[in-house]
């Protein structure tokens, strides 16, 4: 019987063409990840953002996404409403086991998600092959 190899990740994309420092350097303090990529889809750039922690689904992440994006200071508020495009995107690595699998995002979390203007996206990823 095949492996369990299931796990969720949430990571925020923003895609604009405006400043990004305040932003990155709030989010980098809360120990986030920020990487800062060039795009190609008319948008100068695209900030990948990871959580700082792992957590058992994505609506205690994108919540604490969302409170750590409430208290932004005026500065990288700005820069957030100047973004183009906003999004949690949650990915599953997913196993062949078991054969049903659900995560629930709590209609107050979407509601949460929506004030701050983010989307919420699903991936679907193969599990990494065994050894």
């Amino acid at each position: 019987m095949p492996k369990q190899t299931r796990y969720v990740t949430v990571d925020l994309e923003i895609r604009g063409n405006g400043k990004t420092e305040h932003m990155t350097s709030f989010l980098e303090a809360k120990d986030y990840f920020v990487q800062k990529l060039d795009c190609s889809d008319g948008n100068k750039w695209h900030l990948s953002i990871s959580c700082p922690r792992a957590f058992e689904n994505p609506d205690l992440c994108i919540r604490e996404y969302c409170e750590h994006l409430s208290s932004f200071p005026d500065e990288a508020k700005e820069e957030w409403k100047k973004a183009a495009f906003r999004k949690f995107s949650i990915g599953y690595h997913t196993g062949e086991e078991p054969q049903c699998f659900e995560n629930h995002v709590r209609g107050d979390t979407v509601i949460r998600a929506s004030r701050l203007h983010a989307g919420i996206g699903i991936a679907l990823y193969p599990a990494p092959e065994e050894e």
